[in-house]
């Protein structure tokens, strides 16, 4: 690919040529006359672009409940992400492949600011969750707290997105953000949501840098201080067969954890 140098610019095809967009900068090639695909290939494009629509699931719930700006990068990061899940699948041919729950730790520790990971801004964070009705995180410890001279607090948030990629469905749900003046010692914080669904969820924790200013908060643009990565898959809950006469009881459903330290997560189920 040659980049475009101006000063007009152009995308689609002109001319035997195709220009596109990435980012802030333009490109383009030459138009092959003809491309030949074997039966793997044509079989490996079906399956990517099944991968490509479990992305645009996830991306397309983000929107709803995500703070930060997604990235240029992350539909192309997030799609190699999925079709690595759906390579996994060894049960079905290649072409149709499927998206299987038992492969989705794969996303664990997937970071949307490629910039940044959780656990660069928040150094030594340790979290436990906690699914059953709601879903917890609670953070006992961080041990420092990546910021400039300017930062003054962080804030803190929680996200659960639960999707069926069969159905080609997702629901998602967040916590209440929490702002933390970044000058007192830390406190166990405990970030609580209804679960979005009763598909496999994915749990994710997003910081962002703050400023007080004038009484005002003010959010910084700088990617080296906001993250936001999986933290946890959490598995669907069992259905609980309760009988006619007794009225639904939250003790009843039973609970799974996670424990989060840095890139280790270990499920347990209680």
């Amino acid at each position: 690919m040659a980049r475009q140098m101006g000063p007009f610019y152009f995308t689609g095809t002109y001319n035997g040529m195709v220009g596109y967009k990435v980012g802030d900068e333009y490109f383009f090639r030459s138009i092959p006359d003809h491309v030949t695909q074997t039966t793997a290939t044509k079989k490996a494009a079906e399956d990517f672009a099944a991968a490509s629509s479990c992305g645009r699931l996830i991306r397309q719930a983000l929107h709803q409940v995500m703070d930060l700006k997604q990235e240029h990068r992350l539909t192309n990061r997030l799609n190699k992400v999925m079709a690595k899940v759906i390579r996994k699948d060894t049960t079905h041919q290649a072409g149709s492949r499927l998206v299987l729950p038992e492969h989705l730790e794969l996303l664990k520790n997937f970071s949307f600011n490629s910039e940044t990971k959780l656990d660069n801004v928040l150094l030594g964070i340790e979290a436990e969750i906690e699914q059953s009705a709601f879903i917890t995180v609670s953070i006992p410890s961080v041990a420092k707290i990546k910021r400039t001279k300017r930062t003054t607090h962080v804030e803190i948030k929680a996200i659960a997105i639960s999707a069926n990629f069969a159905r080609g469905t997702c629901k998602q749900t967040s916590s209440e953000a929490i702002m933390i003046d970044v000058n007192q010692p830390w406190k166990t914080l405990e970030l609580t949501m209804p679960r979005p669904g009763k598909d496999h969820t994915l749990v994710i924790l997003q910081v962002r840098a703050f400023e007080k200013v004038n009484g005002g908060m003010s959010a910084f643009s700088d990617k080296n201080y906001c993250a936001a990565d999986i933290i946890a898959v959490m598995p669907p809950l069992p259905v609980v067969k309760i009988k006619t006469n007794s009225k639904p009881s939250l003790k009843k459903i039973p609970s799974y954890k996670h424990h989060y330290n840095g890139t280790r997560t270990i499920l347990q189920r209680e």
